[in-house]
């Protein structure tokens, strides 16, 4: 008689169904789960053209948008088709959101980033962000490198950092000066940690600040914005 083997912890949890069904019922699946209905463009006619996916791919898909729904699906239906609908009458943001949702999570490099973009869409269709906010968040996840995102709660100063060798206080509200080697509060004292600062900075997460018209080497520097705020909140707690 055979030992039953204990479960594998590592491998995602995903519904055997979401791998098995056809193009139309997957289709019809996100909308369901979404709370959407058949004016909201959540889906749409896109997952056709994921039809000439190879299979590997056709699985990675469908495995990222079950990471997304999983988030999403704790939201209260109710507030699901609420917040849907007035994103789908958006004159800007509700023009091909499905197919662009599709898209993103088609695009990213980690597996837990589904379940992160998930979270930030959860808190839209909550209420406690609006569209803006949400789709600023959707583009740092996708250009954040995953293995630094200690650093955005270090850098909310709420507790002795993790990743970063030094924060201080004032850094949640003043610009944190670029030069290493400088003296002050604001100045990042570590090479290291400021490399990982400007990685932040290129997923727009900190906002660049100008002082006396100089250029950013010269006396600017880089402020936390809602983005970091948003994405500690909302997507990384």
């Amino acid at each position: 008689m055979t030992e039953e083997q204990p479960p594998n912890e590592c491998q995602p949890k995903l519904p055997l169904e979401v791998f098995e069904l056809s193009a139309d019922a997957f289709d019809n699946l996100i909308a369901e789960l979404l709370g959407a209905s058949e004016d909201v463009p959540v889906a749409g006619s896109v997952l056709k053209a994921f039809k000439a996916l190879k299979a590997f791919d056709d699985i990675i898909l469908r495995r990222s948008i079950a990471g997304f729904l999983g988030p999403v699906s704790e939201v209260p239906q109710a507030k699901r088709t609420k917040h849907l609908h007035k994103l789908a009458n958006d004159e800007f943001f509700g023009r091909r959101v499905g197919e662009n949702l599709l898209l993103l999570l088609s695009q990213l490099d980690d597996v837990d980033k589904p379940k992160l973009i998930g979270r930030a869409w959860a808190a839209y269709l909550r209420g406690q962000i609006d569209a803006h906010r949400l789709f600023n968040l959707c583009d740092a996840i996708r250009k954040m490198k995953l293995r630094l995102k200690q650093a955005v709660a270090d850098l909310q100063c709420e507790a002795e950092p993790q990743l970063l060798s030094h924060v201080h206080p004032t850094w949640i509200e003043k610009p944190i000066l670029y030069a290493p080697g400088r003296s002050g509060e604001a100045v990042v004292k570590d090479l290291r940690d400021w490399q990982i600062i400007s990685h932040l900075a290129d997923c727009e997460l900190l906002t660049p600040k100008y002082r006396g018209g100089g250029s950013m080497g010269e006396g600017g520097g880089l402020m936390v914005n809602e983005t970091m705020r948003d994405l500690h909140m909302f997507v990384l707690q």
